[in-house]
Order: C-alpha cells, then structure tokens, then sequence
C-alpha cells in the first residue's frame, strides 16, 4: 500500500506547491528583507506532508520539535542534522557551531515543524539568533493559532522578522483525486463519493486518506472495481468520536 508521505508521491498537492512557492519567494527576496516565514493551519491540511517534500526537495533542514525540547536539545538535534555530532558546549558555543556550519551554504533553508513549541519552550530567540547570523531562510511550520501566538509582544523580535505568511488549504477535488489515484490505484472512486468523502472530512488530507483505505478494504470485500455512493456505505472519518450503538427495539 502506498505511503502518502513518500515525496515522490506528494509534488501534485497544493499544500506542497505553496510550500515551495514560499521557499522560492524567500529566497528570491531582495537584499535587506528578512527571511523568516510561517506556514501554519488546522491539524491534518498536510503541512507536514509539504515540509518533508520541501526537505529533500530544497535540501532544507528540518527538524520536528520535541514538546519536551530544552535549547540546547534543538541545537544539539540541529548539529545532528548538520553531520555535526558532537553537542558539548555551553549553548553559545553551540551555536556558534552550527552557525559556522551553515555559512558554508547560503542558499540552505531550516524548516522548523510544531514550531509552536518553540515558542511554549522559549527556544525560539536562538531560532532569531541563528536567521538574523546566517539570513537563510527559517520556515515556522504549525497549528493554526501560530501567527497569533506570534504576535504576542514578547515575540514581536520574530514577528517583525516575518516576510511571508501562508495558510495551508483543505483538500479540494484535485488533490482528493490525486491522493485516490495513488494511495487506492486498483480502485475507482467515481468523483460523487470522492467529493463526498470531502465534504465530511472538510478537506483533511489525513482522514481523507484513511477514508480512502477504508474504500479499497469494502471494494477488495464485494469484489467491486468501482466505488460510489451507490455502492459504498462504510465509514467515512469526520474526527468526530463514534457514538454507543443503540438498538432498534431498544427501550
């Protein structure tokens, strides 16, 4: 079965272009801007999905971020991404280490995923530390309340530093057609169940691929080689929780 995570797979989804329109227009930017940009939106819109695609794609640095995170958990975990293992030092050693490191490259690109615990874990002015050094581009990947988060006033240093903000879309049609064409290819899936399935997932590119394997497992079952509203009755994941079954003729 196919793995909707592989960055081969992926190029096709808007999600992942945004991701890579960002990451042009940023390092495209003229001399003198910031470099820092935020792509954030609600949990499952495959903002992860974009930023693995944009790490072998653009050779990024990326690292998810640990809710357990000190500062120098993420500059050790950077030096690693770095090929640079050893992680002793104070914290200013450190990073001055991978600030060496990355002046080699002008043209590298750190992506920072559940960058919303950067800032409950106070790592993120190291984040500006090494952006303000370096001026490569920072990518802050997270939920939807980031760029609020952001514009708190203990973090306006980061928020003022923000040239491009995007905000990761559901599924529409296409991409739903994409993701059944390559995670379900020996089943087809006419356009009315596929648009139903993203209507009640509100486009959520998770449950819509976990939908989709619930798709393939009824048709494999009836021995049907096509799928639509017709013929599929099985469950379709809204996120909401399942109810207790009650019977009929229950009192």
């Amino acid at each position: 079965m196919a793995d909707v995570n592989t960055p081969s797979s992926i190029a096709p989804l808007k999600n992942v272009t945004a991701m890579m329109s960002m990451i042009k227009r940023l390092q495209d930017r003229p001399n003198g801007l910031e470099a820092f940009g935020v792509f954030s939106g609600y949990p499952g819109l495959g903002k992860t999905i974009a930023a693995s695609y944009a790490r072998n794609k653009a050779r990024a640095i990326y690292l998810e971020i640990g809710s357990t995170w000190t500062k120098k958990d993420f500059l050790k975990k950077l030096l690693i991404e770095l090929d640079e293992p050893n992680g002793k030092g104070t914290l200013t050693d450190l990073v001055d280490r991978a600030i060496g490191i990355l002046a080699g490259d002008p043209d590298q690109v750190i992506l920072l995923d559940e960058a919303d615990r950067l800032l409950d874990r106070k790592i993120i002015e190291i984040v500006r530390d090494l952006h303000d050094k370096l001026q490569i581009p920072v990518i802050l990947v997270g939920e939807e309340r980031l760029p609020m988060k952001l514009g708190a006033p203990e973090f306006e240093r980061v928020h003022s530093r923000v040239l491009e903000w995007t905000l990761a879309q559901p599924c529409d049609l296409d991409d739903g057609r994409y993701l059944a064409d390559f995670l379900v290819p020996k089943v087809e899936i006419t356009d009315e169940l596929l648009s139903e399935i993203i209507r009640q997932t509100r486009g959520n590119a998770r449950r819509i691929a976990t939908t989709l394997y619930q798709v393939e497992a009824a048709a494999l079952q009836s021995g049907a080689q096509q799928m639509s509203p017709s013929t599929y009755s099985g469950p379709i994941h809204t996120g909401e929780a399942p109810t207790r079954y009650r019977r009929k003729d229950a009192a």
